[in-house]
């Protein structure tokens, strides 16, 4: 308790004497003001993706020969396989649908201390063959693979963080199926590149992939989207000229390089 009381005095302390703040979503922007910051010195922005890494990633054809995915159409994760993330949320989905679409194959894309348990999961719902492995893969090849997927999924998140695979399955045109939580729906909207449901809502995860399952249009429509905002307002070299244009208004040598939107909201 005593260190904590500590870390927030620090903290008080560092954001009353900063003439800018920046923070990546509403969460810790409402944490800042709290502590009496004027609202116009806390600005929100986001995570962000490298737009360059998904310009070649081409169309995942090399990846869907290499795991067998040809003929099917490919539901997928990718990150960390632990508890807080939910992956089983999505298996468990995935299981209600499994024998209306036959076509349908869950990729997940990554590693971690839960792998066994999601894996024995989908065992006991006789999942078996319909579920794709990878392993941990390396962060430049992540586009590739998500250009293999023909909808992405976020199964769970919380309201502080900015999750970079939302930024990264957008550039790579994929769609993203996602729970309503701020920092999610600050970026996309309901059939805006994205399709949401409820938190930790099993149902509602389950019909959000039923319907895209069986509508291509609208995968390829949402996808679409999503790859066009995110290459116009989230990579990260706006980013950084939003951050100079901050540094330029606060006075610093870097004139400013544009115009400023969105400050403090």
């Amino acid at each position: 308790m005593v260190v904590h009381l500590a870390a927030r005095r620090v903290e008080r302390f560092v954001w009353q004497r900063a003439d800018a703040i920046v923070t990546i979503t509403s969460y810790f922007r409402d944490l800042i003001l709290e502590t009496g910051v004027a609202p116009e010195r806390v600005f929100v922005i986001p995570n962000a993706v490298d737009d360059a890494a998904f310009r070649a990633a081409g169309d995942g054809a090399e990846v869907r020969a290499r795991l067998g995915l040809d003929g099917k159409v490919t539901i997928g994760y990718v990150g960390a396989i632990n508890f807080w993330r939910r992956v089983d949320l999505l298996v468990n989905a995935f299981a209600h649908l499994a024998a209306r679409h036959p076509s349908a194959h869950l990729v997940l894309i990554g590693d971690g201390p839960d792998r066994e348990g999601v894996a024995e999961r989908a065992r006991a719902l006789g999942l078996d063959g319909r579920v794709t492995f990878t392993g941990k893969v390396p962060h430049a090849e992540i586009p590739a693979h998500l250009a293999a997927l023909d909808v992405a999924v976020i199964p769970h998140s919380n309201t502080y963080g900015s999750p970079m695979k939302l930024f990264e399955y957008m550039a790579a045109g994929r769609l993203v199926v996602a729970p309503w939580l701020p920092p999610i729906v600050s970026v996309i909207g309901e059939d805006d590149g994205g399709v949401l449901f409820p938190p930790l809502d099993e149902a509602g995860l389950t019909a959000a992939l039923d319907g895209l399952l069986a509508d291509p249009i609208r995968r390829r429509t949402l996808g679409a989207r999503a790859r066009e905002k995110v290459m116009s307002d989230y990579v990260w070299r706006r980013h950084a000229e939003t951050i100079l244009t901050i540094f330029g208004r606060l006075g610093g040598p870097l004139a400013p390089v544009g115009p400023l939107t969105g400050a403090g909201a």
